[in-house]
């Protein structure tokens, strides 16, 4: 785990963009290195076309290195700029459509965390059937930080983990918690049931248990909320926990289910006003 980076996927090499400052101020905080990641569309050629009985020229195909070569200049002045902040700051560039390329290279070389721009309105259709930020977030193979856009870096001092005691995985916790260890920030975690029930108290023990003896992590405050889960009851929980971030573990619902039921990782996602760490 020491050795692994923090990925910063890049909207826009050419500008200053808030998200990779971000990105690179957390990976210092973390103590991690960190690579921004510029994916670039497939090359392709112009089709001729005719004017006047004459055709076009078509412009030469340029290959995946020629591509990559007219972009990695921008990245490495980034690089150099934001050396300033951490030592650590690499770049890398990937040919392919973003929000594939990303999954695939998530699986490929196993990163510590993915930090993406969380640039899309909360609206029906962008709730039914995800964005940008949300298909990255659902299909990346390691944790991902989608950060609102024009959000400024500044220290975590609460995280508010949302879990359900179906969902609770020890390594996504063990992750959570070296996290919340490293930036030196209280974790607040609300276990969410959705009646009163013996299994479930035990179940709440239980995580007490993990997190305090298991992960030796003391610096952490349990909730127990009984009741129906609502997206807008965890925008709530934001407001008066105060939290910097918010994290849970995704819903993966099928279309219907997200149709009539308000809690799915979309929405959460696409609602929220801090970053947001989907498991």
């Amino acid at each position: 785990m020491e050795n692994k980076k923090v990925f910063i996927l890049l909207n826009d090499y050419t500008s200053p963009n808030p998200v990779t400052d971000f990105g690179v101020h957390l990976a210092k905080a973390l103590n991690k290195p960190a690579v921004m990641l510029a994916i670039e569309k497939i090359p392709q050629a112009y089709p001729a076309a005719a004017i006047a009985g004459a055709g076009i020229a078509q412009p030469p195909i340029l290959n995946m290195e020629e591509v990559k070569q007219k972009v990695k200049p921008y990245l490495r002045d980034k690089a150099i700029n934001l050396g300033r902040v951490w030592r650590q700051v690499d770049y890398d560039v990937a040919i392919g459509f973003t929000t594939s390329k990303v999954i695939s290279l998530t699986e490929e070389r196993d990163p510590y965390l993915l930090v993406i721009e969380g640039r899309s309105d909360l609206t029906t259709i962008n709730e039914w059937f995800g964005t940008y930020e949300t298909t990255i977030a659902e299909g990346a193979d390691c944790p991902v930080l989608v950060v609102p856009s024009d959000y400024v870096w500044q220290p975590v001092k609460k995280v508010l983990h949302i879990m359900e005691a179906e969902d609770a995985k020890v390594e996504n916790m063990r992750v959570l918690t070296d996290m919340t260890r490293n930036l030196k920030a209280d974790l607040q975690v609300v276990l969410i049931s959705e009646e009163e029930t013996a299994a479930g108290t035990e179940k709440y023990h239980e995580m007490l248990t993990v997190f305090q003896d298991l992960l030796a992590y003391k610096n952490v405050t349990f909730h127990r909320v009984i009741g129906e889960k609502k997206a807008e009851q965890v925008a709530k929980w934001v407001d008066t926990l105060s939290a910097d971030w918010l994290s849970f573990e995704q819903k993966s619902l099928r279309f219907y289910e997200r149709i009539f039921n308000n809690y799915n990782t979309k929405r959460i996602i696409l609602q929220s006003d801090v970053p947001v760490l989907v498991f």
